[in-house]
């Protein structure tokens, strides 16, 4: 049996999809990216497998592994420009996930987003039809995909994005994200502009873990509620329900705009614009919580 084979950051490896390269390790997690420029956060101990069970599948079947490509002799794939998401990318495999590419929404997105003080990148969620964007920099110093950053998920009847936060489990992340998240909250006035979001945008806030909150959050006229059936709750402080709430470590809160896929598919390549619109809107949310310290 061969020895384990250790990743290595730079280093190009092939899985079922290809070839890649590993763009960063941190504990279990590493993030590759494929040569049509897709990006994922995968597992250390799941790509080893894989690697395992190929070469014991191409031994078993008596066949001789072929060295791989320079990355000279290997040519990228060049992908269409985006044009808008299709019925295909509303079906939640793995074949289907395309919509997610640096080339494809993701890319798009990116090019309205950048700017000279703010340079954001996007990763998709292994096995997951989610897409996440956040600088760069935050990225690097914070567990993938906790925190705060924007989010675009398809799932099969509707298309949602917005910005999500959820703690990270390391020391320390959990508690500055939600500490500056709810003394921002404490402000009347950021608590108004935060309800003129919603109004302008037709948002929700919702628990997609569902572990702490049940129930979404939406704004009817000028206060807060939420629904329990035909029960209508009416929420006098949003910061104060916030505080309320019990172990927000295990939370997954998303600020979301929804969409049917009646809706979304008719925008064609119009709602990469209409989902950066939303995202510049809530930019100062998503400045509040600080990025952790190097």
């Amino acid at each position: 049996m061969a020895e384990v084979l250790k990743f290595e950051v730079g280093n190009t490896y092939e899985n079922m999809k290809g070839q890649y390269e590993v763009i960063s390790i941190q504990n279990d997690a590493m993030v590759i990216r494929w040569h049509d420029g897709l990006e994922i956060v995968t597992s250390v101990e799941v790509q080893q497998r894989i690697l395992e069970r190929m070469a014991y599948d191409k031994e078993d079947a008596g066949r001789v592994v072929k060295p791989k490509k320079s990355s000279d002799d290997t040519k990228k794939k060049k992908s269409a420009p985006f044009s808008g998401l299709t019925e295909e990318d509303f079906a939640s495999t793995s074949k289907t996930m395309t919509w997610r590419g640096r080339n494809s929404i993701g890319g798009a997105v990116i090019k309205q987003l950048n700017s000279d003080e703010m340079d954001f990148g996007a990763w998709a969620m292994s096995a997951q039809p989610e897409l996440h964007w956040m600088e760069k920099s935050r990225h690097e110093r914070q567990t993938p995909h906790h925190g705060i950053g924007f989010y675009a998920r398809v799932d099969a009847k509707a298309f949602s994005y917005g910005v999500y936060v959820k703690p990270s489990a390391l020391g320390g992340q959990a508690s500055d994200c939600w500490d500056a998240l709810k003394a921002w909250l404490t402000s009347p006035a950021n608590e108004s502009w935060l309800k003129q979001q919603f109004k302008d945008h037709d948002l929700c806030l919702r628990d997609a873990s569902r572990k702490v909150l049940t129930h979404d959050i939406t704004l009817r006229g000028d206060h807060w509620e939420y629904k329990e059936g035909k029960v209508r709750h009416k929420i006098e402080s949003l910061a104060a329900h916030i505080n309320d709430l019990a172990d927000l470590s295990q939370a997954d809160l998303r600020i979301e705009k929804r969409l049917s896929k009646a809706e979304t598919l008719p925008t064609g390549k119009k709602i990469a614009g209409t989902i950066a619109s939303l995202f510049h809107d809530l930019m100062p949310f998503y400045l509040v919580s600080p990025a952790p310290e190097p």
